[in-house]
């Protein structure tokens, strides 16, 4: 089972840690070194037979996730410049600049 694009929010280096993606939370047992809260991960493994915490199998590190989030951001900024820029508002009317 894959839990893609968790955000880490803990690390224990004995027991693993725990992995957070909006409202869900999950503690991961397995090897969690050279992770650092904050980092995004996508996670391969299986539940344990109590359902309560999940066995790592396979770890896929995401680096560039932060900066395609603030690529984003910047891409939204420069469309609302541009439609200010471009396009006039009237009451319930939109003109074209120009």
């Amino acid at each position: 089972m894959w839990l893609p694009l968790m955000d880490v929010v803990a690390v224990d280096e004995t027991q693993g840690g725990a992995v957070q993606q909006g409202s869900l939370h999950f503690n991961i047992l397995g090897d969690m070194s050279g992770f650092e809260p904050g980092e995004t991960v996508s996670v391969y493994g299986s539940f344990d037979s109590t359902g309560t915490s999940f066995t790592a199998m396979q770890w896929e590190e995401h680096p560039k996730r932060r900066l395609k989030k603030q690529l984003g951001i910047l891409g939204l900024l420069f469309t609302a410049c541009l439609v200010v820029v471009c396009f006039r508002f009237s009451g319930f009317r939109v003109r074209l600049n120009g």
